[in-house]
């Protein structure tokens, strides 16, 4: 489920990603569930960047250096690519 939300967030499907949220948060993710609690709150900070809060994107970077610390690289790399994906997108709305 949490591979669909972030392909949702990718497309810009917000009301969709929201309520897959929802959907997910009600199912009480295990604490011991690290991985899966590092994607949703990752995500969840995504779509509330999609919704204009800017501030998420500090929330956003802050998975991303959770996830260097656990040395989970490849989830790292993707945060990263994300994150400089949303700010290219932030400065060319920015210059016109």
């Amino acid at each position: 489920m949490l591979n669909t939300l972030a392909i949702l967030l990718d497309r810009g499907e917000e009301r969709r990603a929201s309520k897959l949220i929802r959907l997910i948060q009600s199912l009480d993710i295990l604490e011991n569930d690290v991985f899966e609690r590092l994607q949703l709150k990752f995500c969840r900070a995504h779509l509330a960047y999609l919704q204009g809060d800017k501030a998420a994107l500090d929330t956003m970077k802050e998975c991303q250096r959770f996830a260097e610390f656990l040395d989970c690289y490849y989830l790292s790399e993707a945060i990263s690519e994300t994150i400089q994906g949303l700010e290219k997108g932030k400065n060319s709305v920015d210059s016109r």
